[in-house]
């Protein structure tokens, strides 16, 4: 591969990041916990949108705040599987565009 075939790949390996992250900012995943006492919701780039606590929740301070973090962690998983299976549909992509040079 020449040299100039190589920037243009990298150009369009940051155009297709930049679209990617402009994706993930769109989706929202949900983190629940305590059967939907506590949800927590999140973009695919790992941004908290909004949190829901149940009254009921409220009623025991040392099980809110293990709630919290159980949701949080659940929305953050899957805000990373998100992530991870767009970028591997990407470097698909991707890699049909470099052609293998036989020696």
């Amino acid at each position: 591969m020449k040299f100039f075939e190589i920037f243009k790949e990298v150009g369009f390996f940051k155009k297709n990041l930049k679209e990617m992250e402009e994706e993930l900012k769109k989706i929202e995943l949900k983190g629940e916990a305590g059967a939907g006492l506590v949800k927590v919701f999140m973009d695919g780039m790992q941004n908290v949108l909004k949190v829901e606590i149940s009254e009921d929740a409220l009623r025991d301070k040392r099980m809110l705040e293990d709630l919290l973090a159980s949701a949080y962690n659940s929305a953050k998983k899957k805000a990373q599987e998100e992530a991870e299976s767009k970028f591997k549909s990407m470097l698909f992509k991707l890699k049909d565009s470099f052609p293998v040079e036989k020696e």
